[in-house]
């Protein structure tokens, strides 16, 4: 799922630099997605319990494919979160070097006024 900042028209959002906009709709991305990974975790965890369960476990070879599947699904979730936590802290960097230069400017402008 992608949120593209267009969508956010209309929100607290339109007041906010193209950056800071991308970077709020990541952090939703990866809000979700972090969300789907507990979700995915906890239901391999739930089949994981019932599948050792049975007396004869391994002679189960669809659940056992089940949860191989589950863990490679978790494994990519993994990946996709991190690389979302990487975005974002890039454009974490982004907003923030630009926040810096813009109070930079209004620091420098204040302390020297125009000449009259």
């Amino acid at each position: 799922m992608t949120i593209c900042p267009r969508h956010l028209q209309g929100t607290w959002l339109t007041g906010l630099s193209r950056q800071q906009r991308t970077r709020a709709a990541r952090k939703k991305l990866l809000a979700t997605a972090l969300s789907e990974l507990d979700i995915m975790q906890r239901k391999a965890a739930l089949d994981s319990d019932s599948y050792y369960s049975k007396t004869d476990y391994e002679s189960d070879k669809e659940g056992k494919a089940n949860l191989d599947a589950e863990a490679q699904q978790i494994s990519e979730k993994k990946q996709a979160v991190d690389e979302l936590k990487a975005r974002v802290a890039e454009l974490q960097a982004l907003v923030g070097d630009q926040a810096e230069n813009e109070s930079d400017q209004s620091d420098k402008s204040d302390k020297n006024p125009p000449s009259r």
